[in-house]
């Protein structure tokens, strides 16, 4: 009876911590992906050993675990890992009834699917275009005024940008220029630009 009663428990208890955890993990999951979250997955490091020692044909191949540990050192990778982990265990309990072989089951597909995971956020966070555009490579370019700029005042020019497209600044210029015409950027000062006519 005890025995009975003990692997009812037991069973129950299980089913809840796995479903519990894939529950919990998607969660947080989620809403780390949606509101952010992201900035805790940018740790870098770096690590030096010198000697001077012979180490036979051992060498050094480069290869070694750390990228192992990387994709779940972030609360989206444990959220991640703990999705995977119950999701899967519970999965595997509930078809085999037993819990050492869903735990390792759970832990292996939990890594492999924090791994994936981080991985296709990396790509997808690589995908994404960047608007910024270096102060420095825009000297040099020719622009169009689009709103007159007044001597030593303030208007706007609209320029191409090489691999971003159109963009528009604000511009001052020591003459008058009206709009239309062409300009050449001669300096940049925080967004702002300054012209000379063409």
């Amino acid at each position: 009876m005890i025995d009975w009663a003990s692997n009812l428990l037991s069973e129950g208890l299980a089913s809840l911590v796995f479903a519990s955890l894939a529950i919990v993990g998607a969660i947080i999951s989620i809403v780390s992906m949606l509101f952010g979250g992201d900035h805790d997955s940018d740790v870098d490091h770096d690590v030096d050993h010198d000697g001077d020692g012979d180490h036979g044909d051992q060498g050094d191949s480069g290869v070694g675990f750390g990228w192992l540990l990387y994709p779940v050192m972030s609360v989206r990778g444990m959220s991640l890992l703990a999705t995977g982990f119950g999701a899967l265990g519970y999965i595997t309990f509930y078809i085999t009834q037993k819990l050492l072989y869903s735990c390792i089951v759970g832990t292996l597909s939990g890594w492999l699917f924090a791994f994936v995971g981080f991985m296709l956020i990396r790509t997808f966070k690589k995908q994404q275009s960047n608007s910024l555009v270096q102060n420095e490579s825009l000297i040099g370019l020719e622009a169009i005024v689009t709103l007159y700029i007044p001597e030593n005042g303030m208007g706007e020019v609209t320029l191409i940008v090489p691999g971003q497209g159109q963009t528009r600044r604000t511009a001052v210029s020591s003459q008058p220029i009206r709009s239309g015409q062409p300009v050449k950027i001669i300096r940049t000062f925080g967004s702002n630009v300054e012209v000379k006519a063409l």
